[in-house]
């Protein structure tokens, strides 16, 4: 049965092995299943010793840390519902989660978030519960320490109750509220089941090659659907999690770490991609032509249909020349990435098969459970999101739009009147096309397709792609709707809208991506401006653009590009 039965009792199985890595005082300190386990029913036991009652929903307000999955655990074994909470979201997407979901409980990470917490709804701490994961010591009640909560010992009879609880866990219980990122609006709250979530982990279980030789770094947000149901799997997988303590780390850990697997969203890869490039475009022509030399002779060894026999010997000289060195920012061990949350441009897919880093592209929602349509080691194809993995099935409208079903489909949306269920078929608001083998592709989202002046349909996110892989550019966003060409507003990775350095760079940049680009697709104007903003609501707490808010607030800018005849335009 796909509920959380079947992965405690892999924890229980699997006693004194090491289920993850914890970083303190610069060291990664090994923690078991057991440890784990022992924790996380301590903490069920808690919730009862405190009235929490079954399908009571528990909110965690908190970066991705072992605690995080250690909460919801315990809240599953307490048969009640997680909530999981943006540790960077803004204080109106954060009050409105609250008052919709109506937690019983809240565990967040300091004093200084219960704070943040208490200025947006003063009941917390006051008269509902909260514990606090990193305090060395606690107020007085409803405020209380994990640490604490941890220490006590947990009697036989409690620990029977819980077990015998968790055994009576149904597929059609609710496991989580999980919001979207709401580029559109407001987020909404997707209900998802225990059969939901664990059906998609054990789906991803069967497609990918990983094992307990296996490990891999932690540090996407687990309030993400592709985080949760990811980390369900790797229990399955039995691979060891390093948990990362800041995103800043990253590169560093990386070399120590040396993950064999890794989970990332398009951005970072992006990123990567553009700084290596920048790096080499400051090199002398002898290590320009070298770097090209290599990746040209990776993308055949990598890439094309051509016999290994035959490119093997060009790329065995490119990757003790370039290529190995390139593989070694990700460490010395990575076999595989999967990359997910957002579009990845085939380019930089390319780039990373090329040096010998394979990317496996999908592509799912909160509201399809995590499950959709992916690459994977047996099945892929590059600049595609893959193929829909058994049991899902897929269909597009006449528009282009994707639909999807399959048992991990959410059941709806929660709101303030009750439970919004699904059809059978979900509308994902993807425009998607399908080669004759069965691999699709996303083209752009429904809503932000450009229609310009003279009709023609133009999709902004494959545009805006061309972009970001430069490392002088943070952000950009295409603007063109019912208008004769296309502007675009542009965030400079140094964030000086006025800097003529930065100016005149950024103008070149449009002016090399402009050669690559249909007349149609071309950017005429654009403008410079400051970083999108979660806080402005111009970002979503998954840092994906809402593009109605940005255009809205630079609406006087757009204006002026159409109104200038100069092609470039700066703003601070």
């Amino acid at each position: 049965m796909n509920t959380f039965k079947s992965i405690h009792h892999l924890i229980q199985s699997r006693k004194e092995a090491i289920f993850a890595y914890q970083k303190k005082h610069n060291q990664w300190l090994p923690i078991t299943y057991s440890q784990f386990l022992n924790s996380y029913l301590k903490l069920s036991a808690f919730f009862r010793s405190i009235d929490i009652d079954a399908q009571s929903s528990i909110a965690i307000f908190s970066k991705t840390r072992i605690e995080w999955n250690l909460v919801d655990f315990a809240i599953q074994a307490n048969r009640c519902i997680t909530v999981g909470l943006y540790s960077n979201d803004s204080d109106r997407n954060i009050n409105n989660c609250l008052k919709l979901t109506n937690p019983k409980l809240l565990v967040l990470e300091s004093y200084e978030q219960l704070a943040k917490i208490q200025s947006i709804d003063s009941d917390w701490g006051w008269s509902k519960p909260v514990i606090v994961m990193d305090a060395n010591h606690c107020q007085a009640e409803p405020v209380y320490h994990l640490a604490s909560i941890l220490k006590k010992p947990l009697c036989e009879k409690k620990s029977q109750i819980i077990e015998n609880d968790i055994n009576n866990i149904a597929s059609n219980e609710i496991i989580s509220y999980i919001f979207t990122s709401g580029t559109s609006g407001e987020q909404k709250a997707v209900v998802l089941t225990q059969g939901n979530l664990y059906h998609t982990a054990q789906v991803y279980k069967e497609h990918y090659p990983i094992s307990q030789e296996d490990k891999t770094l932690l540090f996407l947000p687990m309030s993400h659907i592709f985080a949760r149901v990811m980390f369900y799997a790797s229990i399955h997988w039995g691979q060891n999690h390093y948990y990362l303590e800041s995103v800043d780390e990253l590169v560093e850990q990386l070399k120590l770490v040396n993950p064999t697997t890794l989970l990332v969203v398009p951005r970072l890869l992006e990123k990567v991609m553009a700084n290596i490039e920048k790096n080499v475009a400051e090199k002398n022509l002898l290590s320009r032509l070298l770097y090209r030399f290599s990746l040209f002779s990776g993308r055949l060894h990598n890439t094309s249909p051509l016999p290994k026999v035959v490119t093997r010997p060009l790329y065995y000289i490119a990757d003790r020349l370039i290529l190995n060195s390139l593989r070694k920012i990700f460490g010395s061990s990575l076999r595989f990435v999967g990359a997910g949350g957002g579009h990845l441009s085939p380019e930089v897919c390319r780039y990373f098969w090329s040096i010998g880093i394979p990317v496996y592209e999908g592509y799912a929602s909160t509201e399809s459970g995590g499950l959709g349509i992916f690459n994977y080691p047996k099945d892929s194809l590059i600049g595609s999101i893959g193929k829909p993995i058994l049991p899902v099935e897929c269909k597009t409208e006449k528009d282009g739009e994707l639909l999807m079903k399959s048992p991990s489909v959410a059941l709806g949306y929660l709101s303030k009147t009750g439970l919004q269920r699904f059809d059978e078929w979900i509308s994902t608001g993807d425009i998607a096309e399908v080669d004759l083998s069965g691999y699709y592709r996303i083209s752009d989202r429904k809503k932000d397709l450009i229609i310009n002046a003279y009709g023609k349909n133009i999709a902004p996110s494959w545009i805006e792609d061309q972009f970001l892989i430069h490392a002088d550019i943070e952000n950009i966003i295409v603007i063109g709707h019912n208008r004769p060409y296309l502007t675009a507003l542009i965030v400079p990775t140094e964030n000086q809208c006025s800097d003529e350095y930065v100016y005149s760079t950024i103008g070149d940049i449009v002016s090399h991506v402009n050669q690559r680009l249909s007349r149609h697709e071309q950017i005429k104007q654009f403008a410079l401006i400051p970083p999108f903003e979660i806080e402005n609501q111009q970002l979503t707490s998954t840092m994906k653009k809402r593009r109605f808010a940005i255009e809205n607030s630079h609406r006087d800018i757009i204006e002026r590009l159409y109104a200038t005849k100069s092609n470039r335009l700066v703003t601070q």
